[in-house]
């Protein structure tokens, strides 16, 4: 009879030379201490295997006929981390920007990154985006928005269970100081009423911020309108309109950021004008334009322009980069004499005069605008009969051309304006008249008409309705049929339809007692 076999596994170390001790730790077969196994057909497991899990097993097989031995040695393959760029590294960023800080290391098993920041705080996880130190998958860490107190040294801790490097990156935070790109004193002579720009661009890191500085004091930033002729545009020039002696003085364009400042100084001499106001060019004295287009009318001057409209209304210029204009108003005047009209439809056919005018006197000058538009012409417009059967769904097809496109309507032979959408009549984008289920009273003209500004074109069809003969049990244009029938019996009277019948009336004959014989 087969004894049974008991199996014992021990982990054996070394303390001396050829000398081997049991760690004490006995594992019998059938059980499992946290990541090892000892199976009932004595294999031993272990699981999630480690460094530390090296080195000599010794398995034990006994059973009543005695005992057998049997020495396993395990080695654990492991690479310690190494880095793949360079352990020491210099890195510079200008304040404000963002700093990058790779890290690349090998090793089996695969090492974990970690950082260490200048103030000895630990970055081991892969970080949230929205913050401000962001550790990504790949090992380099990403510093958002630099200031000086991100400057310093930052390690990078490659570890694995075979061992550990290390690699170190100095970031520097840099600025730059404002610096203007125009002349930083300038003379600037205009006469009065012709507007100015000033220009006033600087740049620097962090990006610098502009305001302009009057003689006065006041301060003016981007997009402040300020007495309603002083305005600085983001991209930083000084925009007067219409300015008067009393706006000559010094105006100081002011640039700052975080690490300096830079200015400009601007002497503004406005001068009474010597000469009357003079219109020098302006677009041609008659000019057409499409309906529904655009149309930029030119006036050059000296002094200040005013535009009249053919309806007697007033423009007044407003500054070239001022976009958000031409969008939300019909009219727009730049400040360069130039008038923008915007969609040109048939009110705006007329005189337009151009005003320029100083202290000493004014000029003035007539464009004509004649708006042009194409009246409208019906494709195949010849009159046409068309024959529908009673009760079926008539097409009438009505297209136009024309500039601006052409209004199709319809009218019914009772002169009637026909609705678009109804449960009769339907009246397609393209202009195409749908009829349902045509009666009798649908015969007669059809009128599609074509309008637009320039004009009017008709077409006109004519519906007639057929309508079949009505057909009683096959006998056709028979008043009267006869049947002979037996008395006091019930009598069946068929009525067949063979074709779609309209039929105003039929009459049945009750037959009573012997009115038949």
């Amino acid at each position: 009879k087969t004894a049974i076999v008991t199996f014992h596994w021990f982990k054996l170390i070394h303390l001396f030379p050829y000398t081997l001790f049991s760690t004490g730790a006995v594992m019998s077969a059938n059980t499992r201490v946290q990541r090892f196994e000892v199976q009932s057909n004595g294999t031993f497991v272990i699981h999630n295997i480690q460094l530390q899990d090296r080195g000599q097993y010794l398995c034990s097989a006994r059973n009543p006929h005695g005992i057998d031995k049997m020495m396993v040695t395990l080695v654990v393959l492991a690479h310690a981390p190494k880095m793949m760029l360079s352990r020491h590294k210099d890195m510079t960023v200008y304040l404000g920007n963002s700093a990058l800080l790779e890290c690349q290391a090998q090793g089996l098993p695969v090492p974990n990154i970690s950082w260490v920041l200048p103030d000895r705080s630990v970055v081991r996880a892969v970080s949230n985006s929205q913050q401000k130190v962001v550790l990504f998958t790949n090992g380099t860490l990403q510093v958002k928005n630099t200031n000086y107190l991100d400057k310093g040294i930052y390690k990078c801790i490659a570890s694995n269970a075979a061992g550990a490097d290390m690699l170190s990156v100095r970031l520097q935070i840099a600025a730059l100081p404002p610096t203007i790109q125009e002349q930083l004193r300038e003379n600037h002579t205009i006469y009065d009423g012709q507007s100015a720009f000033i220009h006033c661009t600087a740049k620097g890191t962090p990006g610098p911020t502009i305001r302009w500085v009057t003689f006065t004091g006041a301060q003016l930033r981007p997009s402040q309108f300020v007495n309603g002729n002083l305005l600085v545009f983001p991209n930083g020039t000084l925009f007067i309109r219409n300015p008067t002696v009393k706006d000559s003085g010094n105006y100081e364009c002011v640039a700052v950021n975080s690490v300096g400042v830079a200015k400009r100084t601007v002497n503004l001499q406005v001068k009474r004008s010597s000469t009357t106001a003079r219109i020098m060019s302006t677009s041609a004295h008659s000019t057409d334009v499409r309906y529904g287009g655009q149309l930029s009318l030119n006036c050059s001057a000296t002094g200040k322009i005013t535009w009249s409209l053919p309806d007697g209304t007033m423009v007044n210029g407003i500054p070239q980069s001022d976009h958000n204009w031409v969008h939300t108003k019909r009219y727009v005047m730049f400040d360069n004499g130039t008038l923008y009209l915007n969609e040109v439809g048939m009110k705006e056919e007329g005189d337009y005069t151009c005003y320029a005018e100083n202290r000493i006197g004014k000029d003035e000058m007539k464009v004509h605008i004649k708006v042009v538009a194409d009246a409208p012409i019906i494709r195949n417009n010849v009159y046409s009969v068309v024959k529908v059967h009673f009760g079926e769904t008539v097409i009438l097809n009505c297209s136009a051309k024309g500039e601006p496109t052409p209004t199709i309507t319809w009218t019914s032979p009772a002169h009637r304006a026909i609705v678009p959408l109804s449960n009769k009549y339907h009246i397609a984008n393209d202009g195409t008249l749908h009829i349902q289920k045509i009666q009798r009273f649908d015969s007669g003209n059809y009128t599609c008409s074509a309008r637009n500004v320039a004009g009017i074109d008709k077409k006109v069809i004519h519906i007639e309705v057929l309508v079949s003969t009505p057909v009683i049990n096959g006998l056709e244009s028979q008043g009267v049929i006869r049947k002979t029938v037996v008395k006091d019996q019930r009598v069946l009277l068929d009525f067949v339809e063979k074709h779609q019948l309209y039929l105003t009336h039929f009459t049945m004959i009750k037959l009573i007692g012997d009115a038949l014989q």
